[in-house]
C-alpha cells in the first residue's frame, strides 16, 4: 500500500500577486475640493466551471480612480441651485466657486469633459480676481481627471503646477493635498517608496496645521501602500489610525471607507468572517448617512468576498445591487466596474459567452468616459477569453490593443500578464504552422 500524501494547503490568491498588481479594492485620497477612491477589478483564466481552479488563477487587475464627493448628492444639488441664484449677481468669486462645485458634480458622474471645462472657466475667473487658491484647486482637480483617465504625464504636470503655486503663496493645506495627489502618480508607476515619501511629508504638514481630516486621509493612503507591499499588519495599523480620527471628528462617510479597507485586510488574510463583519459595518454607515456611492462600493466588496469564497451566484447578486445604485446616481465608471465584476463571475462558472458580452459592454462605457485604465483591462480580459476559447488571432488582437494603451500611457498594471499571454499565443501559433517533427538523430 502506497504512502498517503498529505494535501498541501493552496497558497492564498493574495500572496501570489506581484507587488505592482496588489492595487486592491479601496484607495482613498483627499484632493483640494473632493476626495478620490480607487477600486479595481480582476479576472482569472478558468478552463471549466471547477471552482477549485480559483486557487491557481492568474489575475489581471484594473485600477480605477472614481471621484467621490463626501456629501449627499441631494445636498450638492441644493447647494448648486442656491449658487445659481447667487450667480446672477455676476460676482467673479461666487461664479468661480460655483463652477468648481458644478465641476465636482460632473466629475462624480464621470462626465469628465464637462468637469474639465468647468474647472478651466473657474481658472479664467480666478485669474481676473487674482485668487491663487482657487486656481490651485482647479489645477489639482484637472490633474486628478487626467489621472483617472490614465493620462499620467498630464496628471503629473497639473499636480506639480498646483504644488508650485501653493508653495509660492505659502498655502500649506494645498501643498499637503498635492503631495497626496503626487503619491497617486508614483503609486501608479510602482514607485512605492516615493509614494510613501510624499505621503509622510503631507502628514507632517497636516499635523502642523491641525488638519485632522487630511491627516486621517493620508494615514489611510499609507495603509493602502503597505497593503500593496503585502505588509498587512502595518496597513491595518494605518487604517485603524485613520478610522479613530474620522470617528473623533465625526466624519462617518470616511470612517465607512476605513472600515471597508480593514475588511479588505481580513479578506487578504483569508478571514472571510472578519472581512464580512467590517464590510457590513461600512455598509450600515453608508446606508444610514445616505452615502450612495459608499453603499455601492461596500456591496461590491461583499460581491468580491463571495467570489473569493467560491459562491458565484451570491457574488452576482451583490454586484447587481451595486450596479443598480451606480446607475441610479449616474456614476458611469462604477457601472462599468460592476459589469466587469459580473463578467468575472460568469467566466468563473464557465459561461464565457455571457462573460464576453459583459466585458464588451464595460469596454464601451470605459471608452465613452475616457477611462484608459478600464479600457485597457477590458480589452485584456476580452483577449484572455478568446485565448481560453482557442481563438488565438482574436485574442492576440485584443491583447495587443490593451498593451498599446498601457505603453502609450506608461501604465504598469497587468502588462506582464499581457506580455506573457501574447508570448504563449505566439508559441501556439508557431506550433500550428510548424507541427512537431521527428527529433534529429543522436550524435554518434
Amino acid at each position: 500500500m502506497g504512502k498517503k500524501r498529505s494535501r498541501r494547503k493552496p497558497k492564498h490568491w493574495w500572496r501570489k500577486l506581484k507587488t505592482k498588481d496588489k492595487l486592491l479594492f479601496t484607495f482613498a485620497s483627499i484632493c483640494a475640493v473632493s476626495a478620490f477612491i480607487l477600486i479595481l477589478d480582476y479576472i482569472g483564466i478558468l478552463s471549466s466551471n471547477d471552482l477549485s481552479e480559483l486557487d491557481n488563477v492568474e489575475l489581471i487587475l484594473n485600477t480605477q480612480y472614481p471621484p467621490i464627493i463626501p456629501m449627499k448628492m441631494e445636498e450638492l444639488e441644493r447647494r448648486i441651485k442656491k449658487l445659481e441664484k447667487e450667480k446672477k449677481d455676476d460676482e467673479p468669486l461666487i461664479v468661480a466657486e460655483y463652477l468648481i462645485k458644478v465641476g465636482n458634480v460632473a466629475s462624480s458622474k464621470s462626465e469628465y469633459v464637462k468637469a474639465y471645462n468647468f474647472y478651466n472657466e473657474a481658472i479664467a475667473l480666478a485669474k481676473i480676481i487674482g485668487n491663487q487658491k482657487l486656481i490651485g484647486t482647479c489645477l489639482g482637480n484637472i490633474g486628478t481627471i487626467h489621472y483617472i483617465k490614465g493620462d499620467l504625464d498630464e496628471a503629473l504636470k497639473y499636480f506639480n503646477m498646483a504644488l508650485k503655486l501653493y508653495r509660492g503663496i505659502g498655502y500649506i493645506l494645498g501643498e499637503a493635498d498635492q503631495l497626496g495627489n503626487l503619491s497617486l502618480y508614483y503609486l501608479a508607476n510602482s514607485d512605492l517608496d516615493k509614494a510613501i515619501e510624499n505621503l509622510e511629508e503631507a502628514i507632517l504638514l497636516h499635523i502642523n496645521i491641525g488638519n485632522k481630516k487630511g491627516e486621517a486621509a493620508d494615514y489611510s493612503n499609507l495603509g493602502n501602500i503597505y497593503f500593496i507591499k503585502d505588509s498587512l499588519d502595518e496597513a491595518l495599523e494605518y487604517y485603524i489610525k485613520a478610522s479613530k480620527i474620522n470617528e473623533k471628528i465625526d466624519l462617518k462617510m470616511y470612517k465607512a471607507i476605513n472600515l471597508g479597507d480593514i475588511g479588505n485586510i481580513y479578506l487578504a488574510k483569508n478571514n472571510t468572517v472578519k472581512a464580512m463583519e467590517y464590510f457590513q459595518k461600512a455598509l450600515k454607515i453608508s446606508k444610514n448617512t445616505d452615502y450612495k456611492l459608499g453603499e455601492a462600493n461596500q456591496l461590491g466588496n461583499i460581491g468580491n468576498l463571495y467570489f473569493h469564497d467560491k459562491s458565484p451566484y451570491k457574488a452576482i447578486e451583490y454586484h447587481e445591487m451595486a450596479l443598480l445604485i451606480h446607475r441610479e446616481i449616474g456614476y458611469k465608471m462604477g457601472v462599468a466596474r460592476d459589469i466587469g465584476n459580473k463578467g468575472n463571475v460568469f467566466f468563473l462558472i464557465g459561461e464565457k459567452k455571457k462573460a464576453l458580452e459583459l466585458y464588451k459592454s464595460a469596454l464601451l462605457i470605459h471608452i465613452e468616459i475616457g477611462d484608459k485604465f478600464g479600457e485597457a483591462t477590458a480589452l485584456g480580459n476580452i483577449g484572455l477569453i478568446y485565448k481560453a476559447k482557442g481563438e488565438l488571432d482574436k485574442a492576440e488582437d485584443y491583447l495587443k490593443k490593451a498593451l498599446d494603451i498601457l505603453e502609450k500611457h506608461n501604465l504598469a498594471h497587468g502588462k506582464d500578464i499581457i506580455l506573457k499571454n501574447l508570448e504563449e499565443i505566439k508559441q501556439q501559433q508557431a506550433a500550428k504552422i510548424n507541427p512537431e517533427s521527428d527529433p534529429p538523430p543522436s550524435p554518434q
